[in-house]
Parts: structure tokens; sequence; C-alpha cells
């Protein structure tokens, strides 16, 4: 069986639950959900039928299983306390910075549609401008990938270069211009969150806090009033994931935003993209 393994360092506190949804736990089903969602959202091009014909043949459906495995192996992590929510005084448990595992991604056949450079180059995808477990999308739980089993793999510095050359393994439609990724497909895009743009920030080693205040800064916002839970997401009356991405990638902590194709919550109707842009800018300035 062809397979790869990751050795990885978590480099922000990780709140990834287990069974009880409580105690701080690495589960390779989160894992994989997360590479599935990043591949979904790298294929905004394809209508919904494909996309989910597609998806099936990857990671699995009703007719068939996965043509992957992802298991974590040799983990060596320390379990403690770290504020979720940085500007704010509680803590919750977590998987600590600083933590070892391998995560071991196996071919279980041969594959018309995927093989194990995809496997690779979407679990590095995924390290880069995804976190793992909640608060995800606030910069918590990320992940280094700190060796690879491929015969000559170094470490490379991330970049947007980098997430380019990963993104046209899986799609032709991104750009990089400007200093950062677009999508530049011309064609009818469906109504889920794809991936519209990405862009990487200066290192600040207080990245976290900066994303944590920011978030405060802008709900509090009497001119955001109204307009903050449809656009930058909320958690009150049903959940509505925030549009707007934002992961942490090593050196000296470094913020990726990711923005996604904003997909209306039900009966909200005020989303505001100057909003976004001003988050997004605060975060990046």
């Amino acid at each position: 069986m062809e397979s790869i393994t990751f050795t990885c360092e978590t480099i922000t506190p990780m709140f990834m639950g287990g069974a009880d949804g409580v105690a701080p736990e690495l589960r390779a089903p989160s894992i994989k959900g997360a590479l599935r969602f990043w591949w979904r959202a790298m294929n905004g091009h394809l209508g919904l039928a494909e996309l989910k014909k597609r998806e099936g043949e990857v990671f699995g459906d009703t007719k068939g299983r996965s043509c992957f495995t992802l298991r974590i192996s040799d983990i060596d992590v320390e379990f403690g306390q770290a504020r979720s929510v940085p500007h704010k005084n509680y803590t919750t448990k977590c998987i600590m910075p600083g933590g070892n595992f391998k995560v071991i991604l196996s071919m279980t056949g041969k594959s018309a549609v995927w093989d194990m450079n995809k496997c690779k180059a979407l679990f590095e995808l995924t390290c880069l401008i995804g976190d793992f477990g909640k608060r995800a999308r606030r910069g918590m739980g990320s992940v280094r990938i700190t060796a690879c089993s491929e015969k000559g793999w170094t470490e490379t510095e991330a970049s947007l270069e980098y997430i380019h050359q990963l993104l046209q393994q899986f799609s032709g439609h991104y750009v990089l211009q400007n200093g950062s990724i677009y999508n530049s497909f011309s064609g009818k895009m469906e109504l889920y969150p794809w991936i519209k743009q990405i862009q990487m920030g200066r290192s600040d080693v207080n990245i976290l806090y900066k994303i944590s205040d920011t978030t405060h800064y802008l709900h509090g916002h009497r001119d955001a009033q109204y307009a903050y839970a449809p656009s930058l997401g909320h958690a009150s009356g049903g959940r509505f994931a925030s549009p707007i991405y934002v992961s942490t990638v090593f050196g000296s902590i470094k913020p990726v935003i990711t923005t996604l194709n904003t997909v209306p919550d039900k009966g909200r109707n005020q989303i505001d993209a100057t909003l976004q842009e001003e988050f997004k800018n605060r975060i990046l300035g």
C-alpha cells in the first residue's frame, strides 16, 4: 500500500475534543474532515452534481469508500489550558503548542482521480490555509509540517507562491497577483463557501490576540451592530461559520487570511463587504 508520513508540530493551542466533546484529543476523522472541507473549497467552479460525484470518489460516499486513509501515530503532546478567545480571561482545555505527532496517508487502491501526490499537496495546503479543531477560523489549531517521508523533501517557507503552487494541482482557476491569490473563474459559481482570495500578513508574535481583539472591536462597534453576524459569523440563534478564515503559519507567526464565498445565513440579508475588508486589513496591517 502506497503511503506518506508527515511529522507535525502544533504551533497554536488546538481545541480538538474527543468523544465527550470536552477532553482534548487528536482525532483522525477531524483532520480528514478538514482536508475534505478545503478540497471542496478549491472546486467552486464545479457544478454541485459534479462536485458531489468527485468528492464521493475521493472521500467516499454511500456508494463506496474513500480512496485514501488517514491515521495518527507517535503522539507526543501536552494537554493544558489556554485562552480560546485571547482577549477574554477564561481558559479551555486544549492540546498545547510544541506537541508532535505523525499523520500517515495511505492509498487504499488505484484511482483514476486521485494519487499520493494529491494526498501530499492537500495535506500541506490544509496545514497552510486551514487549522484543526474549534476556533480554527481564528488562528487556533495551527500545525507545522517539520518532516515528510517523501525522499528529498525539505521544509518550504510558508509563502503565497508555495500556496499557489499547491492550489494549481487541484484547480487552474487561481492566479497570484498584486500580493494575493484570486479565484479567476468567470463562469457561474455555486452557492457554497469556495475560495475567493488568499492573503498573507507580516510576522507578529501577538497575532492570536490581534485576531481576537479585532473580532471584539468590530462586534461591539456601533456601525457593525447589524452587519457583523451575517458578515463575520455568529453562534447565537443558530451557528453561521465566518467566511473569513484566519490561519497562522510558523515563522514568528504569520496570519494567512482566506476569504470564502459568503453564503447568506437564513433571514440575514445585511452582509457588509466593507466590514469584512476592515476585519482583514486590521489583521494584515
